[in-house]
């Protein structure tokens, strides 16, 4: 080297500033470990933009690899073209690009022969920073290379961070209002601060009192983070930084000012209403003004969006509180999707099955049992039986004091689960009753066909209910649950749709049934396997001559039909059914022997004595 750099004793000493960050690392390739030397002598106690460069070496291509794999930080490296071949430098420069992946690092090739690699032909085919011709190459040519290099790098590593970040806002913010992806929106605006502070990259926001999430004696909590202070996201403040740090952090917080030190610095960032947002940036040494301005905007907007979340939350806290009154199902099933859209008078014809809940014998229990013991026994039952219904797509469209209303709008199956789950979860609910406490009984029925749904009442109060012919068969047939003792009934219709017949073991018959205020009978179907085990096993064994019992009664033959359920009572003696059904062919034949009309009005239940 003709202009050696040693030879230059007179050139100004570069300032060496405090470290303030892990160095920039800068790789020097080649086979002549003097070139090493002097690159070191040459380059020692560089620093660019304050952080210190470090030097390291490689002594061949293949080496080179090995570490630059294992380092992707690397900020620069200066590859000597002829090493173990001609085309060493080349080649290792093509691998970093286009193997290695590595579009940040800033390639310098320098040679002692430019002849065998032509300057402009080298630029012009290999993404590379700069080229250096060994004999050409002064100290100053050097470093300014070098530091030109690590810039260039840092830039496009700014860049590159900032797209990222950029990236993951854009991605949260379509989704910002779920939990999750607030998290991501911060992280995507901590990166951007990241970048905007390189190569000091550690850094972590957190919001000092929030009482729209929680309450103010909690301590505040990591919210988002990057580089070392990544792994302390969801941790309390005071876990993650040591006690002069807290203490600095703390006095920005009392202070509303943002506080600078050697550590690092803490900036406050105020919104009102009782929240304080705050960002922590490791390292020493001032921030300048562009940098605090940007860093305000950045932070501001993390703590803002993390006040819009509060706010929505409540506002979806109410609006869940709300439904709780009023479904937000049967809001959709008039196609709304917000209550505040339906008006008075609004309807819709739909196809859905309807369920009637009742708490047999509730009125005479209430009558031993204090008011609160009343309502705790209401909430027990509904919060025994709620979860199945809802599981099987029912939606509940009011509660009757000691029963309910339910629609079912994908059709008969699942409401026939839900009356299974129903009385699953009585027999349960009656399993851990105190001991001596009366067991508590069911009934169910089910029918199926054209309900208008729709808004009714006026401006100032409106109620969304189902309206039709269907719901009051289904509200009637309940009233046999009692009269027969049975848990769940259902319409010939919803028997029909589940393809039973007198041969499906999960169903018994009960014949044309009369129902209060309504014109014609209708056939009815006992649900034998939603009875508890005991009497499930008992109708079973005379479900077919019960069957047989009502087909006499259906044909007229009243006499015999009789004979038949006393039969089934005596191998059955508590089948209420066949006991009711016994007595009323006994009525009908007594009527008829009387002149008198052979169908009771209402449906009634004989004395036991």
């Amino acid at each position: 080297m003709n202009d050696d750099p040693l030879m230059f004793a007179d050139e100004v000493a570069v300032t060496v500033a405090a470290p303030a960050a892990p160095p920039w690392r800068v790789l020097i390739v080649d086979d002549e470990p003097d070139v090493f030397r002097v690159s070191r002598l040459a380059l020692g106690g560089l620093h660019v933009d304050g952080v210190p460069v470090e030097l390291v070496s490689c002594s061949s291509a293949s080496e080179a690899r090995i570490w630059l794999a294992s380092n992707p930080d690397t900020a620069a490296v200066v590859i000597d073209v002829v090493m173990e071949s001609e085309r060493s430098g080349l080649d290792l420069a093509r691998w970093i690009r286009s193997e290695l992946k590595d579009t940040l690092i800033r390639i310098v090739l320098r040679t002692g022969q430019p002849g065998r690699a032509p300057e402009l032909e080298v630029m012009a085919e290999h993404d590379i920073h700069d080229y250096l011709a060994k004999a050409d190459t002064t100290r100053t040519r050097l470093i300014t290379t070098v530091t030109g290099a690590v810039r260039a790098y840092r830039d496009l590593r700014t860049m590159a961070l900032q797209r990222a970040g950029l990236r993951r806002i854009i991605d949260a913010t379509a989704t910002l209002f779920e939990s999750s992806e607030v998290g991501t929106l911060l992280g995507g605006i901590l990166d951007q601060v990241g970048a905007l502070l390189l190569p000091r990259g550690n850094a972590l926001f957190f919001i000092a009192r929030t009482p729209l999430f929680a309450p103010r004696d909690q301590p505040a909590e990591v919210i988002a983070a990057t580089g070392e202070f990544v792994s302390s996201i969801g941790q309390p403040l005071a876990n993650v930084v040591n006690a002069e740090v807290l203490a600095d952090i703390q006095r920005a917080l009392s202070s509303g000012h943002d506080v600078q030190a050697q550590h690092g610095s803490a900036h406050v960032f105020v919104l009102g209403e009782g929240i304080t947002a705050a960002l922590y940036v490791a390292g020493p040494g001032a921030l300048g003004e562009w940098n605090r301005t940007l860093m305000s905007l950045y932070a501001g907007s993390a703590a803002l969006a993390l006040r819009n979340l509060g706010l929505w939350k409540e506002r979806e806290g109410l609006l869940a509180a709300f439904s709780r009154f009023v479904p937000n199902d049967t809001i959709r099933l008039l196609g709304h999707g917000d209550v505040r859209q339906l008006a008075v008078g609004e309807q819709i014809v739909r196809e859905l099955t309807v369920m009637f809940v009742d708490l047999v014998g509730f009125t005479r229990l209430a009558e031993t049992m204090a008011p609160v013991e009343v309502f705790r026994l209401l909430n027990a039952f509904y919060g025994a039986i709620g979860p199945g219904i809802a599981r099987n797509g029912g939606i509940v469209d009011k509660y009757l004091g000691d029963g309910a209303m339910v629609l079912f709008p994908e059709g008969p199956e699942g409401a026939c689960d839900a009356a299974l789950a129903i009385c699953a979860a009585l027999d349960a609910l009656n399993a851990s009753a105190p001991a001596g406490a009366p067991p508590l009984r069911v009934g169910v029925s089910i029918h199926c066909g054209s309900v208008i749904l729709g808004t009714i009442g006026h401006t100032d109060r409106l109620d969304v209910t189902a309206v039709s012919d269907a719901v009051n068969v289904a509200a009637r047939l309940q009233s046999w649950t009692r009269t027969l003792a049975a848990r769940v009934i259902v319409s010939d219709a919803i028997a029909q749709a589940l393809g039973g017949d007198e041969a499906d073991t999960r169903l018994r018959r009960l014949g044309s049934l009369p129902l209060r205020g309504h014109g014609a009978p209708i056939e009815v179907w006992e649900r034998i396997d939603a009875e508890e085990s005991s009497r499930r096993e008992a109708k079973r064994g005379t479900r077919e001559r019960f069957n047989a019992a009502m087909r006499c009664r259906g044909e007229g033959r009243l006499l015999e039909a009789a004979g038949r359920f006393n039969a089934v009572l005596l191998e059955d003696p508590v089948d209420e059914a066949s006991l009711w059904f016994s007595w009323r062919c006994t009525e009908d034949m007594r009527e008829a022997a009387d002149g008198e009309k052979a169908i009771p009005a209402l449906p009634s239940r004989p004395g036991r004595g």
